[in-house]
């Protein structure tokens, strides 16, 4: 009895891990996170290896881009592009494939492929705030004039993304305009009032 109980659960304990979402895998310890991903994958590369010839296209697109976004967080680069390059030709519209080849070359350190790759996802869909926050954090090395530009189009098209405006508020900062930096930290409280104690924090920094 102890250990069919003992295999319940080590059963039920991989099945949360599995159902574990991207985000919620990053929440986890550095350890945890580890154990989770190899776990997912190990039973990504089963199914890769169960998938039949003529699976839809849709389920071939599901399988390779959960493989290459696992590959890539456990830091196999070449096993992530590997799967990215299975996903067939009427899927490779979708932002997530160019978000993914994002951060397979950023993590690789070809910055000049990661940049090509997040403009492709901006010019496929650019209401996403994934897609910019990429983009920011890729284009720091951009003239001044023309990265305050790009924040612009960004907080226009994702209606003031919290996560945009915070990284906007960070840029202001660094580039010593204090009084717009407090706006945009304003307008962050405004998207996300359960946080409002910690950017209060930020502008009373700034205001000093």
């Amino acid at each position: 009895l102890g250990v069919g109980y003992a295999v319940y659960i080590n059963n039920q304990k991989q099945n949360t891990d599995l159902n574990l979402s991207p985000s919620e895998v990053e929440q986890l310890s550095e350890k945890e996170k580890k154990r989770v991903l190899e776990v997912q994958l190990k039973d990504l590369e089963k199914k890769e290896q169960n998938l039949p010839v003529d699976a839809p296209s849709s389920d071939k697109y599901t399988l390779y881009i959960q493989l290459a976004e696992v590959r890539t967080a456990l830091g196999n680069h070449q096993g992530a592009l590997d799967a990215l390059g299975k996903i067939s030709e009427d899927r490779k519209g979708n932002t997530r494939v160019w978000q993914t080849y994002t951060m397979v070359y950023k993590n690789m350190g070809d910055i000049a492929q990661a940049k090509q790759s997040i403009k492709t996802a901006l010019a496929i869909d650019n209401e996403l705030p994934e897609s910019w926050i990429l983009f920011f954090e890729l284009s720091q090395d951009i003239p001044t004039e023309e990265l305050k530009a790009n924040y612009k189009q960004a907080i226009t098209m994702t209606k003031s993304n919290v996560d945009i405006m915070i990284s906007y508020a960070k840029f202001l900062e660094r580039i010593g305009d204090k009084a717009t930096a407090i706006a945009a930290w304003e307008t962050a409280i405004n998207g996300d009032p359960a946080n409002e104690t910690k950017y209060r924090e930020e502008i009373a920094r700034l205001r000093q």
